[in-house]
């Protein structure tokens, strides 16, 4: 080739080049390149070159060019992209440590499309299943007619008829819909006998029935089929003791015709006039359940006999029963026009664990368009007494090499840490107990005393206490902590082997998180045991399905049973020890190996009537509902979990209108523009990886997922913070946590937990369900399945978003939407946006829709079936008069066939639709607080500025002296001369550690409020507490010297058993009478007179630990009001 034409491709080539390289800046610019973040990216880069790689390859063949022209021409490619990434890496310096462009190789193969095993066997098994299934059409089309034909008076089946339907039935499940498991074959048999039938008991929790994929009004039409599996692995429904995995097949338009005959056909012959010999059908059903393996596996011989009488099908099935049809999913794949990936292709054939919604949640969730709230105004206690947190308060496969290289500022952290990853075997056990209680008491003396101040930090400590304790605990006894009895408890070597079933994945799950163990609530307890166990579950099955390939002999690989087993003894410890909240996840597995999903969905009309009831708990402030609302619709739409949304601060946005200013020592925040475009967030430290430094993030960009009114409410809410109008660049917000209220204080996860649970019951009338804050993750992560990879039709009929709405979402998560449908990157994307390491884990935990998009990839855009068959399937008279056979066409659309039908078959007339989960729901008015919500609000607010004080957070001179001279006189004993050093710990931070631990002072509860401010209106109360109360430990103690001292300590427990309900139950007071006191005053020689003591009944209860804590707080109060009222008269 001439050179001027060489020289016309290069320039050609550079051209092509500089596009290519333009759009990957976009991606690098639009896109926060964070460790979640950069496998995404990856992706998105790699996607590109290929394209344009493929389009240059394109334009070589075009061309006559040799092999060495076209051998320097690639070289030539190759060495324009490298100068290309260098210039891009020159003008984006931030890229050098924090990304790097991956090249793509020079190897010239085209990438695979379609993500299925191709190897030789299973081509040769699948095309003899798609042989026998052009065999088994052509039956059904010329012989099956012939077979089920009926007489013209007499349209009931024959015994014979009846036989031959339920083999093809089975047959069509099989070759048709892809079910080739016995178990689930055999479950849907005894799901048709036992909710088709007139003569048993249905239990509405195991329900069976149709589920359409489509709206009533749509084009397409396909049916799902609900059905229950015991299965002692994997459930998401326990139902008398015994364990149900709730699954869903699609079914073709012939296997849903022979379901709804079969099913004429049970309910005929369960009516109770029918006569033994007429229940054939019914006999036959139950005869196969009962043998079981033999007769099972004799029909579907016969069924392939049915068939075809040579068929070699019949010899591989008598050698290799079902795994003949382990490659069934390959005539799905291949053999008809679908849109199925790896992926789904793996769900459909069950080599994927899901769990769909049982029919009976899907009934209870189709009725709530009809929700009246009759009961929300009713005020509803909030027994959390925590209410509101302190504002400052690459996990893959987790190794002790990663607990070992986590840096920390603290010696005592960063050395102890090194006791829990090292073998116990070969110590010493008295030595080993006694190491770890001094451990302990270190840890916990810096735990209490505020040591560690960075998250981190905090995180290591708490997890190490847990884990310490517990460990000690089963060494000695499991119960005791006495060293003596250590004889009683369990070897070392034991302990490794508990030790080693999870400890290491817990540590770095806590550590890797930033969370406090010992304040965990339920929620965050359930997704740290959830994320563990499904890795082990996962790690299980890869082992099983590699010796099961291999040959291996079959070997119990059972870490998952083994980390519930220790877990749930680990979680008693943290009860027991900790106070730490029951979890009824943990609960749900009844046994160590069983697997347990906790599905649930909320619709669109569910997340209307969620809305508003929010706006009706009256003891919320106007501010509280909005940012409880918004905090509810991040998870909705995000799927973020209540640690990452309630962690957000005004540094965590990424908005092109913020801009920071530093006045001072302090960063200020201010928008330059009133309606912001862009908005991201970044989320700090995520669950499913250990972050490499504490600035990794991932980002979320909400103008992408949010509708317009909801991120204009998110807007509305930074404003407020930032109090600032635009323009004005000398004025801005501080640093804050965007989720805090107009009084400073931020929401706990414990009780944004609570109150979610509480509407939810609302919700379902108080009926059971598993519905919690988790709901909404579960919900993002459907939504964005179907939005990701469902068609249009199915997306319009289940969720409600916009078509608008539905393009941006897919131009954000994919970038370039083109063939969607061949891309196997989709379920990468959705799983690392998610936050997990792997699709298994999305399938396992969140996915309840998959079979939904397995049907929707498979189901015809024109869902038709022969008169023929329609003939055959529906003689009986109660079809035909509907079908009025005679004018019949050649080819029948299906929608047609099942509305003419309905009538008289019941499980089409029971068929659950999406259409009202779309009933428009008027929004409600938010219902006002009451003055007195008002109230609790600000004594809160002041209650935390004293405890702020006096804990030395902030400045105040004179109040942080009134505390510590009333904390000193309260543990002094004025009858004995002491050192000025009363104790070795300081009496201030004794009341503080009292204070934190019983949340005094935390008052927003209308229990609590009503308690304090009885504290505060007892003015002899306090003054008595001030002057006569001296503590010991957990008790307070009068010494009485007169009848009149002794009246008034009597009054003073009358007071407190009227103000603390608790009082009379948990507290003990020394009973001596005023006689007793008296002789013992007038024998004793000391004049400091008789010592009465008020203590806790059990050394369990802190309840006296929380009402001298109260009554310190309020002399405190009392004294700090008073100071106030007189510097205003001043």
């Amino acid at each position: 080739m001439k050179d001027e034409e060489l020289q016309k491709i290069r320039t050609k080539l550079e051209s092509s080049t500089n596009v290519l390289f333009e759009k990957i800046s976009e991606f690098l610019i639009h896109e926060i390149t964070e460790s979640c973040e950069k496998k995404k990216l990856d992706d998105l880069i790699q996607n590109e070159m290929y394209s344009n790689r493929a389009k240059v390859e394109k334009y070589f063949r075009n061309r006559k060019i040799s092999k060495k022209d076209l051998e320097e021409l690639r070289g030539f490619w190759s060495e324009l992209c490298v100068k290309k990434k260098q210039e891009i890496e020159s003008q984006l310096p931030w890229l050098k440590d924090q990304y790097e462009i991956k090249l793509i190789q020079r190897a010239y193969s085209a990438p695979n499309i379609k993500d299925i095993e191709s190897t030789q066997m299973k081509l040769l098994r699948g095309q003899r299943l798609h042989e026998f299934k052009l065999k088994l059409h052509f039956f059904w089309e010329t012989e099956l007619p012939k077979r089920l034909k009926t007489d013209v008076f007499n349209a009931d089946f024959t015994d014979e008829q009846k036989e031959l339907l339920l083999r093809q039935f089975l047959m069509a499940l099989i070759i048709d819909c892809g079910c080739s498991h016995k178990k689930d074959l055999m479950a849907i048999l005894r799901s048709l006998r036992a909710y088709f039938s007139n003569d048993q008991l249905k239990p509405s929790e195991l329900s069976s029935g149709l589920v359409s994929l489509y709206c009533q009004g749509s084009s397409k039409t396909g049916y799902l089929y609900n059905y229950p599996v015991e299965n002692e692995k994997y459930a998401n429904l326990v139902y008398l003791d015994n364990s149900f995995q709730i699954k869903q097949i699609y079914l073709t338009s012939i296997s849903l015709l022979m379901m709804v005959r079969l099913i004429n056909i049970i309910e005929f012959e369960t009516q109770s006039e029918r006569r033994q010999g007429e229940k054939r059908l019914v006999q036959l059903i139950e005869s196969i359940d009962a043998q079981n393996d033999e007769g099972f596996d004799q029909y579907i011989d016969l069924a392939i006999l049915d068939v075809d009488k040579n068929s070699v099908l019949r010899d591989y099935f008598a050698k290799e029963k079902y795994q003949l049809f382990e490659h069934v999913d390959y005539v799905q794949y291949f053999s008809q026009k679908n849109t199925l990936d790896g992926f789904t292709t793996a769900l459909s054939k069950g080599a994927l664990d899901s769990a769909a919604l049982s029919l009976s949640t899907l009934k209870m969730l189709e009725t709530l368009d009809a929700f009246k709230d009759n009961k929300s105004l009713k005020k509803k206690l909030i027994t959390s007494e925590n209410a509101f947190d302190d504002p400052n308060g690459s996990f893959r496969k987790p190794k002790s090499e990663n607990i070992q290289k986590l840096s920390t500022e603290y010696h005592c952290a960063a050395e102890i840490k090194k006791g829990l990853i090292g073998q116990f075997q070969g110590r010493k056990k008295p030595e080993t107990i006694k190491q770890l209680s001094e451990d302990i008491q270190s840890l916990k003396e810096s735990y209490s005393n505020q040591t560690y101040k960075i998250a981190k930090d905090i995180a290591l400590v708490s997890v190490q206490i847990a884990l310490m304790t517990w460990y000690r605990d089963y060494l000695v006894s499991g119960q005791s902590s006495n060293v003596s009895r250590a004889k009683d408890g369990i070897a070392l070597s034991s302990l490794d082997t508990y030790k080693s079933s999870f400890a290491e994945d817990l540590f770095m799950y806590v550590v890797t998180h930033d969370l406090d163990l010992l304040k965990m609530d339920e929620e965050q307890f359930e997704g740290a045991y959830e994320y563990i166990l499904s890795e082990k579950f996962i790690v299980d099955k890869r082992r099983q399905n590699k010796a099961s390939k291999n040959n291996v002999r079959e070997v119990k690989y059972n870490s998952y049973g083994k980390a519930v087993k220790n877990l749930k003894k680990f979680h008693k410890s943290l009860m027991h020890n900790f106070d730490a909240p029951r979890v009824n996840y943990l609960d749900q597995l009844k046994s160590d190996d069983l697997q347990m999903c906790r599905s649930s969905y909320i619709t669109p009309v569910m997340w209307a009537h969620f809305n508003n009831l929010i706006g009706r708990q009256v003891e919320l402030s106007k501010e509280q509902k909005s940012i409880f609302k918004i905090i509810c619709m991040l998870a909705y739409r995000t799927g973020l979990r209540i640690g990452e949304i309630l962690g957000l601060r005004l540094r965590d946005l990424v908005m092109i209108e913020l801009d920071p200013k530093t006045i001072g020592n302090e960063e200020y925040y201010y928008l330059t523009a009133s309606n912001p475009q862009f908005i991201k967030i970044l989320i700090h430290n995520n669950y499913h990886r250990q972050v490499k430094t504490t600035n990794a993030k991932r980002g979320i960009c909400l103008d992408e997922l949010l509708t317009e009114c909801e991120l204009n409410e998110f807007i509305g809410l930074i404003k407020k913070h930032l109090n600032v109008k635009v323009g004005q660049k000398w004025l801005g917000g501080e640093d804050c946590f965007i989720f805090q209220d107009e009084f400073g204080q931020i929401f706990s996860s414990r009780f944004i937990s609570a109150k979610t649970k509480e509407i939810f019951d609302t919700l379902f009338n108080n009926e059971p369900h598993d519905y919690s804050f988790h709901s909404f993750r579960h919900t993002a992560t459907n939504n964005l399945a179907l939005i990701l990879k469902g068609s249009e039709t199915l997306i319009k009929s289940w969720i409600g978003y916009s078509p608008d709405h539905i393009a941006k979402i897919k131009n954000y998560l994919l970038g370039n939407t083109d063939s969607i449908a061949g891309r196997q990157d989709v379920w990468k994307i959705l799983a690392h946006f998610i936050g997990h390491s792997s699709i298994e884990m999305t399938a396992n935990y969140y996915l309840h829709f998959g079979s939904m998009l397995v049907g929707d990839a498979l189901c015809p855009d024109e869902s038709k079936i022969s008169a023929n068959i329609v003939r055959a399937l529906l003689s009986c008279r109660i079809f035909k008069k509907q079908l009025n056979t005679s004018q019949m066409k050649e080819k029948l659309e299906l929608k047609e066939i099942l509305e003419k039908i309905a009538p008289n078959s019941k499980i089409i007339q029971d068929a659950i639709f999406p259409d009202r989960w779309h009933t428009q729901i008027l929004k409600c008015e938010d219902v006002e607080q009451t003055d007195n919500v008002t109230e609790r609000l600000k004594l809160k607010s002041e209650l935390n500025d004293i405890i702020d004080v006096l804990s030395g957070k902030n400045e105040n001179l004179k109040l942080k002296e009134i505390g510590r001279d009333l904390a000193s006189n309260l543990y002094k004993n004025r009858h004995h001369q002491q050192k000025n050093d009363i104790s070795k710990s300081n009496p201030l931070d004794m009341l503080l550690k009292h204070i934190n631990r019983n949340k005094s002072g935390n008052v927003f509860s209308e229990a609590d409020f009503e308690i304090f401010t009885a504290v505060l209106d007892s003015n002899f109360t306090l003054d008595y507490f001030e002057r006569r109360i001296r503590l010991i430990d957990a008790r307070m103690e009068v010494y009485i010297q007169s009848e009149v001292e002794y009246q008034e300590f009597d009054k003073f427990c009358r007071e407190l058993k009227f103000i603390y309900k608790q009082f009379k139950e948990k507290i003990k007071i020394s009973k001596l009478s005023w006689k007793e006191i008296k002789a013992e005053l007038e024998a004793a020689k000391s004049k400091k007179g008789v010592s009465i003591e008020i203590s806790n009944y059990n050394y369990k209860y802190n309840t006296c630990q929380k009402i001298f804590s109260d009554l310190f707080l309020a002399v405190i109060y009392r004294r700090w009001s008073l100071a106030q009222i007189n510097y205003c008269v001043k």
